[in-house]
């Protein structure tokens, strides 16, 4: 019998596919509406007309006013103004709160603030799951602050903050809350006004919408700088000409989230079953934040003993899509920011994998995905895979000078750069897959890449097409150059 599915994607928290509705009504404004809404005539009016209604809906899906919308190229750049905006307006005493498990935009803004401009920023403890614990909150107010960071869900384990909490505590010691609800739309009810946060930040790609294009709620009477300036658009809060079809095609997507939203207790249904098959297969495996708590779609397991890049690889071969964590820190060795705040080992969190259901699909659907992916993990537990080696730092270096051994370097041109390639390594380029059929067969092939993720993808898709033995260096070149023999003499 054949086995045949279409490809499965468990990482919807890294992005989602453009909707059908949403890619319709794009390609309507791209051909119907070209005006640049700042203009004085009818073309014009009618690309203002556009912005206008994507600002109310996007106001009535946040339970704010439009008014307080403002429209970005992403998430990050909103992040960047809010955070960026606050320590320079007038009696600022530049001195920030934040979480230490936020989203990657925030925690480098906030290092580059503190290098960059003698900011003080005082990131504050969370508990095991990943909660902020109000009591350090209340003590962090010692001194005065200016703002505080708390994100209402966060993107690798889901875990969901009390924000109204914290912005009680804020408020009444004279700060105002950022919050990111990039994760938290679609997956679970966000109103903002309720929530009563001076600053927040959404993502159109999140909720199937197109890529570069957000939105920055400021709450009325909130003071905020422009990050870019030369134009009086967004209120004077947004220089540049407006991105009318991806406004519009993020209004859409956000048409579409009622349908989305009326899922999400299904969703959670289907998560908790596949949490239950993971502890059948695996009865060691561990959650993050434990189970059936945060967001509905997210699954943050580890499963010990086990490389996280291996299992990733091996998945990835059959057609299942999951990630290590967030998808804005693939290219860094460092462990997940966040399991290590919640207090785990690196080699915890070296052995953990994210699940992010799609809430837009049907549970049924759903269903029968993690059926597959349960499968294909219990296959991987079984040894019921294709033989594909695992190499540490230390059982490659013998093997380099062997001439039946072929190390294969797939990493882009700037990594190379960065860390020079081994000795008697053959280069290929992006995109990597394309290159294995030129590779000799009577080699022992090995695959490198510079931090672990693509080299077991790329040996599991070539063991599929040969018997010869294939191998992988866990940990990329970035273990390589960290392992004691070879810092001095990366070759």
């Amino acid at each position: 019998m054949f086995e045949f599915h279409r490809r499965i994607d468990w990482d919807a928290n890294a992005t989602t596919s453009v909707s059908a509705s949403v890619r319709r009504e794009m390609v309507r404004i791209l051909e119907s509406i070209h005006g640049n809404p700042s203009s004085p005539h009818r073309i014009a009016h009618d690309a203002a007309e556009v912005l206008e209604d994507a600002r109310m809906l996007v106001g009535s899906a946040l339970g704010v006013e439009p008014t307080s919308i403002h429209f970005t190229a992403g998430a990050t750049e909103a992040a960047n103004q809010v955070l960026r905006g606050a320590v320079r307006l007038p009696g600022s005493c530049r001195r920030i709160l934040t979480s230490p498990t936020e989203h990657a935009s925030v925690l480098a803004t906030l290092e580059d603030l503190e290098r960059s401009e003698g900011v003080q920023v005082v990131r504050l403890p969370v508990d095991s799951r990943g909660v902020l614990d109000l009591r350090v909150l209340e003590d962090a107010f010692s001194e005065p602050a200016d703002l505080v960071c708390c994100m209402l869900a966060n993107n690798e384990t889901g875990v969901v903050q009390d924000v109204g909490a914290v912005v009680e505590v804020a408020h009444r010691r004279g700060a105002r809350v950022f919050c990111d609800v990039v994760q938290a739309l679609g997956k679970m009810p966000v109103d903002l006004a309720a929530m009563d946060v001076d600053f927040a930040n959404i993502s159109a790609h999140k909720i199937h919408g197109p890529k570069g294009i957000g939105a920055l709620y400021v709450k009325s009477g909130c003071a905020l700088p422009a990050l870019h300036t030369g134009g009086h658009q967004e209120e004077g809060r947004r220089a540049g000409t407006e991105a009318v079809h991806d406004i519009a095609g993020l209004a859409q997507a956000l048409r579409d989230l009622p349908r989305q939203l009326g899922n999400c207790e299904g969703v959670r249904a289907v998560r908790k079953e596949f949490e239950e098959g993971l502890s059948r297969i695996l009865p060691e495996v561990e959650f993050a934040s434990g189970r059936g708590t945060g967001l509905c779609n997210t699954v943050h397991a580890r499963f010990p003993g086990i490389p996280n890049s291996v299992l990733l690889g091996w998945l990835d071969h059959q057609g299942i899509a999951v990630s290590a964590g967030s998808a804005c820190n693939t290219s860094s060795d460092r462990p997940s920011h966040v399991l290590t705040a919640m207090g785990r080992k690196e080699t915890a969190a070296r052995e953990s994998l994210r699940f992010s259901l799609d809430p837009a699909l049907s549970p049924r659907l759903l269903r029968r995905q993690a059926r597959i992916v349960l499968g294909k993990i219990d296959d991987y537990l079984r040894g019921k895979v294709p033989d594909v080696q695992l190499l540490t730092p230390a059982t490659l270096s013998p093997l380099l000078q062997d001439p039946r051994v072929l190390v294969v370097d797939a990493r882009h041109s700037v990594d190379r750069k960065w860390i020079p390639p081994l000795s008697r390594a053959v280069q290929i380029s992006w995109p990597f897959g394309s290159h294995l059929e030129e590779l000799p067969k009577d080699r022992f092939v090995v695959f490198v890449c510079q931090v672990g993720f693509d080299a077991p993808i790329l040996a599991w898709k070539l063991r599929k097409s040969r018997k010869g033995p294939v191998g992988f260096l866990a940990g990329g070149m970035m273990a390589w150059k960290c392992s004691p023999n070879n810092r001095s003499n990366p070759n």
